[in-house]
């Protein structure tokens, strides 16, 4: 992951936001998703 962050930002891109969530179907759910959101914003 890390040198895919670092690519993005030699490209020029510039991290702008980051949002993590989960989604289960309840209390006994073990298997759950967990997932990252990165939004980046590129100067034209």
């Amino acid at each position: 992951m890390m040198q895919w962050l670092n690519q993005m930002a030699a490209d020029g891109w510039e991290l702008a936001f980051v949002s993590g969530g989960v989604e289960s179907s309840g209390d006994k759910d073990t298997n759950g998703i967990y997932l990252s959101r990165y939004i980046f914003k590129k100067p034209l």
